[in-house]
């Protein structure tokens, strides 16, 4: 009896440690539509921005629009060294507005376009510190090349001034076009975006400044005396899109056979060759990751500088696609496609992971335009695609067509073992309640002498040298020929039994493809696994053609694994 008391204690504690866990984090309703973003969801249900995200995310937006004044101000009196900290700061602030916006789940709102236009606007001040910093050195060296008689370097800083000055007029127009949506998201919030908007006003002035300057030192009493081009350049064709070449040519005035000769494009050093026999030089340029809009080039050998060329970049449409392959215990999903334009890879881009209107993940393409990454998500339906919006491209933003799939709920969880002990212990604790009142009935009564004993029930024991032999027994071979996906299902068995045998893997046979390369993970085998279980869930799950190809890679992937 004391035993049967010390155990129903013990019971009663661990039941009301499970209760209480569970309590901790009840769950007793949720929304419907819990997981809609913030633009979308049902008003009923919450009408606008919890308190704590609020209190996250507005001071960063505060800071950001103010910040962008700070920047603007140092630029203006020519505080080249506070223009960069103050513009290292400004992209630090928008880093972690990135990551605000992933974490509280506020993608495709008003708060995901001001952090897609700050995230814009640290390309535009990069291009207002960098830009004006070298056109006032540029100024200098103008003076100190016309003072020394040296057309050829005298020729390129005009060219580069020009560059300069072209360049700051397309990023201011870039930074004044966002500003009315940056405003409006501004106000929206009870921000203060006064000095947001006295940064445009100064960027403008700035922009101003330098092509009245660049007019000045180019023309009219101040223009350098300089002699005609000693090397000829031409562009062709003069415009194109993404993937496009264009070609640069022209000839050495001498005729100079062997000579280097340098491109310049935007007043960056593009790239060198040297003259044919006949002085003719060519260059290939490929149009890629490039702003769309009006570019200048200009070539240069030795002392001889030509003229400025130019070209226009337009803008291309773009295609993206997805493919999902789930993994339905564990709700990781596999996600990978390709980014292209104009039927050729875009190499270097990012693509955003958006499911169920939220953005879950970011990847990058690789070369050729193919990307890949996982994400994981919460059990249920869910829809996922691909979105590029073309930041540092000539392309048009695109997304893929939506992939709709079911994430199961896995059958053990914390929670619902939790839940089971929990049921599990009030049930004994009734039952031992029920047990100790039934004895002090029966207390004294002969019948509780006379109970007998039920026979233990008779367990046959089967010697650990037949259980081993059950469990790795090869799978019969099969008889007649086999088509590809079942042969693919043989080499699946016999991979895991030898992958049971040869790293001692309990009961191989009873575990999915995943776990066997989970369990492998760290030996020598790992990425063969890995690369087995690819292949072999895509062919048998997610649609991929099997044919002797396949089969093949998957035999080499298993003997590899096997040991030979």
């Amino acid at each position: 009896m004391r035993r049967a008391t010390a155990l129903l204690g013990v019971l009663v504690v661990v039941c009301v440690a499970l209760l209480a866990v569970q309590a901790g984090d009840p769950v007793l309703w949720t929304a419907v539509n819990a997981s809609a973003t913030l633009s979308d969801e049902d008003l009923s249900i919450a009408s606008k921005m919890s308190a704590d995200k609020a209190e996250s995310v507005l001071p960063l937006m505060q800071d950001l629009l103010s910040q962008s004044g700070t920047v603007v101000l140092s630029v203006k009196v020519k505080d080249w060294e506070s223009a960069q900290r103050d513009l290292e700061r400004y992209a630090e602030m928008t880093s972690s507005m990135n990551n605000l916006v992933v974490s509280l789940d506020l993608s495709e709102t008003d708060i995901e376009d001001f952090r897609r236009n700050s995230e814009e606007n640290v390309d535009a001040l990069q291009t207002l510190v960098n830009g004006t910093q070298r056109f006032a050195e540029i100024q200098e060296l103008r003076i100190e090349y016309r003072d020394s008689d040296d057309p050829s370097k005298l020729y390129s800083i005009i060219y580069e001034g020009e560059a300069l000055k072209d360049e700051l007029a397309q990023a201011y127009t870039s930074y004044a076009g966002r500003e009315a949506s940056m405003v409006a998201a501004g106000q929206k919030y009870e921000a203060d975006t006064a000095e947001y908007e006295e940064s445009v006003d100064g960027y403008e002035e700035i922009v101003e400044e330098i092509a009245d300057l660049q007019e000045e030192s180019s023309s009219g009493s101040a223009a350098p005396t300089l002699p005609p081009p000693g090397i000829t350049i031409f562009i062709s064709p003069d415009a194109g899109r993404f993937g496009d070449e264009i070609m640069i040519r022209g000839t050495l005035a001498t005729h100079e056979g062997g000579a280097e000769v340098v491109a310049f494009i935007d007043s960056r050093r593009y790239a060198n060759t040297t003259t044919t026999d006949d002085g003719r030089y060519t260059f290939t340029y490929r149009i890629g990751r490039v702003r769309a809009g009006t570019h200048l080039a200009y070539v240069q050998s030795g002392r001889s500088v030509s003229d400025l060329a130019l070209f226009t970049v337009n803008t291309a449409p773009s295609e993206v696609t997805l493919r999902a392959v789930q993994n339905a215990t564990a709700g990781t999903v596999e996600c990978s496609g390709r980014l292209t334009a104009l039927g050729q890879g875009v190499g270097g881009a990012e693509v955003a992971l958006i499911a169920d209107g939220a953005l879950v993940g970011r990847v990058q393409t690789g070369a050729d335009g193919r990307y890949q990454g996982d994400t994981v998500l919460e059990p249920g339906e869910h829809t996922l695609k691909a979105v590029f919006a073309a930041e540092g491209f000539p392309l048009e933003p695109c997304e893929s067509e939506e992939v709709p799939f079911t994430i199961r709920e896995p059958l053990f969880t914390l929670q619902t073992l939790l839940a089971t002990a929990a049921a599990v212990s009030v049930g004994l604790l009734g039952g031992l309640a029920y047990l100790r009142w039934g004895r002090r009935r029966r207390r004294g009564s002969a019948q509780a002498a006379e109970e007998e004993e039920a026979p233990a029930p008779v367990v046959e024991a089967v010697a650990p040298e037949e259980e081993e032999a059950v469990l790795e027994v090869e799978p019969p071979e099969p008889e007649g020929p086999l088509t590809p996906l079942d042969e693919a299902a043989h080499l699946w068995e016999r991979l895991a039994l030898a992958a049971g045998r040869r790293y001692l893997i309990p009961n191989p046979r009873a575990k999915t493809p995943r776990e066997i390369a989970a369990t492998l993970r760290g030996t020598p085998v790992e990425e063969e696994a890995r690369a087995f279980v690819r292949l072999y869930e895509g062919v048998r799950y997610a649609g991929i053609p099997c044919g002797e190809d396949e089969v093949g890679e998957l035999r080499q992937l298993y003997e590899a694994v096997a040991g030979g």
